[in-house]
């Protein structure tokens, strides 16, 4: 069975539409919607009300508490209180086509997520669209898509399919309005990462980790098509992705495939960790990693503590992980950085980022200080 995830905050207008639409699916077997509610208002509230009674499909609305754009956490709260196998994610300001599932039916299958695009309806033609109660049916929709509109979506083809025949860019971006997953994928990389908060990158991020952890990008940009209602943007978006606050969260080079902050909460003991050189952290990892073997996590500290203040030159090698931390103590010098230096002092040959300590290496206050840097990037 296909469970829908729909996002919405306050746009009863909207949403409505989106759930018009999702009542005239054709070709899409047994489904259920569930809302993603980010905290709407009595108008949102009163709406559900009405399509809990009147819905063709099973429906469900789960809400949290408004306390700024939180969609990564409503969509999570969603997927947990879903049943289907294969999970379709719609934001409730798209209105879906007749056949938008049944395209997410046809392509999607385990180890692979679905992309698919979107048309922009301008401010005019979506306000006359939502004041017109008979404006429902494919043709009305796409009859109101403007001709500039239609030629861009349809070079955005092209040019993905260029672009994934190249490798210059991966291309397309996914969209958390048009995307769709197996749910054991999906629980695999432990849903949408929570701290992406406001406008922006919480589904690209997804993407990532879902290919890091096996998974391979499918697109039908010209089967599961969906028309986008114009609305104001939020206050958290700048314009431009580049500068969106969780831009650089998505861009610093280093991620987990299984987030910490998702589906479930991982504490740092959940990590698969290699631990080098650093004896008073070893105990806070239970799960080790062996040498050859694939880490989340390796943090390495020089390759002998020696005395308090001392430096020493980092391990030979991390080791492969995901995430690699190098620990430098007072006095300890970098050594040739990588491309992207990040910090005052750099980054240490072989490390994604470096966690400076105030105290000797081998000391209890260490292991609390590299804790307190984990819990802050992972």
């Amino acid at each position: 069975m296909l469970s829908v995830i729909l996002s919405t905050f306050n746009r009863p207008d909207a949403l409505g539409r989106a759930l018009d639409g999702l009542a005239r699916q054709e070709g899409a077997g047994e489904f259920e919607v569930v809302v993603a509610d980010d905290g709407s208002g009595p108008s949102t509230m009163a709406l559900m009300d009405l399509w809990l009674r009147k819905a063709p499909f099973p429906l469900i609305h789960t809400r949290q508490e408004h306390q700024g754009f939180r969609l990564a956490r409503a969509r999570n709260r969603a997927i947990r209180a879903s049943r289907g196998d294969r999970l379709v994610f719609l934001d409730g300001d798209c209105v879906p086509l007749a056949g938008f599932l049944r395209a997410h039916l046809a392509g999607i299958m385990p180890g692979s997520f679905l992309c698919g695009l979107r048309y922009y309806l301008g401010r005019e033609e979506t306000e006359r669209l939502l004041e017109d109660p008979e404006g429902t049916g494919d043709g009305d929709l796409l009859r109101r898509v403007g001709r500039r509109e239609r030629i861009r979506v349809a070079f955005r083809r092209i040019l993905d399919r260029a672009y994934r025949i190249s490798r210059l860019k991966d291309r397309p971006k996914p969209l958390g309005a048009n995307l769709s997953v197996w749910r054991g994928d999906l629980e695999k990389a432990n849903g949408f990462d929570e701290r992406f908060e406001g406008w922006g990158h919480e589904d690209e991020d997804l993407a990532r980790r879902l290919v890091r952890l096996g998974g391979r990008k499918r697109t039908a940009p010209a089967q599961a098509r969906i028309v986008h209602l114009w609305h104001p943007s939020d206050p958290t978006f700048t314009g431009r992705a580049a500068t969106s606050g969780n831009a650089p969260c998505l861009k610093r080079g280093f991620f987990l495939g299984r987030c910490r902050a998702g589906l479930q909460g991982r504490p740092l003991a959940d990590l698969k960790a290699r631990i080098l050189g650093l004896p008073s952290l070893e105990p806070l990892f239970p799960r080790k990693a062996g040498v050859e073997e694939a880490a989340e996590l390796s943090v390495f500290g020089p390759r002998s503590a020696g005395p308090p203040g001392a430096g020493g030159s980092p391990q030979p090698s991390p080791g492969p992980a995901e995430v690699r931390i190098a620990v430098a103590g007072p006095g300890t010098l970098p050594t040739k950085p990588l491309p992207r230096p990040g910090g005052p002092m750099g980054i240490l040959a072989g490390a994604h980022a470096v966690c400076r300590v105030r105290s000797d290496l081998r000391s209890e206050e260490t292991a609390r200080e590299v804790v307190e840097f984990l819990e802050e990037i992972l």
